[in-house]
């Protein structure tokens, strides 16, 4: 999957506090760990046209079964799992409430409302220190699929996905697959962000890892 990763040190990041990426101040919200902590945290900004994660999960999972959309969900299937995957077992894990959801549910979000969806991440040395931040972009994904598909939304959504450690609680390198939101933060306010609560992506990508570590979620 096309992502970059930049040389930086992330700690365990406060809910309500605020980070920098790229220049730009974001302020982290937490949600639910339910399982549908991606949903929870597409909707925390308030702009996409559904009411709830699970008013969503279905709009995503109808957008799997209509005839308009299933050669392009198809296509990001195929890019993420392969061409010998099982849709209609994808589609009995996607249409269950609390069932992981990452980067290929991104790319079909999407698609569907025409928005693109920043994910940044923790890259873990074998050490288990943080040692880099990935970059996930659903627009620069489908961008590499010669697809138009959101790769020129002009509405940005971002989240922090953090698998080694959780913002609202104190215990660090805890083991679990969870999103949050980072919003941006346009308003002028007393709020700071610290230089250790910073995730510093200025300067140039210096590895290259082989796998996508956020694309943790159990095979389709």
């Amino acid at each position: 999957m096309p992502f970059n990763t930049h040389a930086t040190t992330l700690t365990n990041v406060a809910n309500g506090s605020v980070v920098r990426f790229g220049g730009e101040d974001f302020e982290v919200v937490d949600v639910p760990g339910d399982g549908n902590c991606l949903f929870h945290s597409l909707l925390v900004p308030g702009v996409l046209p559904t009411p709830s994660q699970v008013d969503l999960r279905r709009r995503v999972m109808e957008m799997t079964m209509s005839p308009l959309w299933i050669p392009v969900v198809r296509d990001v299937l195929t890019m993420f799992y392969g061409p010998n995957f099982d849709v209609d077992t994808y589609r009995a894990r996607l249409g269950r409430v609390g069932s992981w959801v990452g980067d290929c549910e991104m790319c079909l979000v999407a698609i569907l409302f025409g928005v693109n969806i920043t994910s940044f991440a923790c890259v873990k040395d074998p050490n288990n220190v943080n040692k880099a931040v990935s970059i996930f972009s659903t627009a620069t994904t489908l961008s590499s699929m010669n697809h138009p598909w959101a790769s020129h939304a002009s509405t940005e959504l971002f989240v922090h996905f953090h698998q080694y450690g959780r913002p609202c609680t104190n215990q660090l390198w805890v083991s679990l697959n969870q999103f949050c939101v980072l919003v941006p933060n346009f308003v002028q306010s007393d709020k700071t962000a610290k230089s250790e609560d910073r995730l510093d992506a200025l300067n140039p990508p210096t590895a290259t890892p082989s796998f996508h570590n956020h694309q943790v979620q159990e095979p389709p």
